[in-house]
């Protein structure tokens, strides 16, 4: 069963206002729309396009231009603040969409609450692309792991966990 988005939103976060409101259901648009079947750099283009999130009001294409410290360090904090963590988590998953691992990287690089970041620029590029476009020995590494991931397994597409997405195809 899937939430209204703002159901969802408002259930999962400790800072309920409408600015966190609004960051939660333009992640959620952009997470439903690739495991929809959207190409994460189409939504996302789309999306900055429309200007429907003040969040989002940028000019990205002009800052993909410019150096990743330049743009999450200058024109965005690399503080927790919403109106800049949005922002950022956007510029990195549309300059990087077609490399998952450089796009964590250079987060990470970024210092500030990459952590944060982090997180909801994974779950994107993780829900656009499936755990196959990430290193495996980022998932060799992990201390729990899902089972098909643990050395010995069946390959990952073989023995689906609820919520992994799996080469186009959303596993319930």
């Amino acid at each position: 069963r899937i939430l209204h988005p703002i159901d969802g939103a408002r259930s999962t976060r400790s800072h309920r206002d409408r600015v966190c409101d609004s960051r939660s259901i333009y992640n959620i648009d952009i997470l439903l729309a690739v495991f929809a079947g959207h190409a994460l750099k189409d939504v996302i283009e789309k999306k900055v396009a429309a200007q429907s999130n003040p969040l989002v009001g940028h000019p990205f294409k002009k800052l993909l231009a410019e150096p990743d410290q330049i743009v999450i360090g200058r024109r965005f904090s690399t503080a927790c603040y919403v109106e800049d963590a949005v922002p950022a988590v956007i510029y990195l998953a549309l300059k990087y969409h077609h490399d998952p691992e450089k796009a964590l990287i250079v987060n990470a690089n970024l210092g500030g609450d990459n952590a944060g970041r982090g997180a909801v620029l994974g779950a994107i590029l993780g829900a656009a692309y499936g755990i196959e476009k990430f290193p495996n020995r980022w998932l060799r590494g992990l201390k729990e792991p899902l089972p098909e991931l643990k050395p010995g397994k069946a390959p990952l597409n073989d023995h689906p966990s609820p919520g992994i997405k799996s080469r186009g195809t959303i596993l319930a």
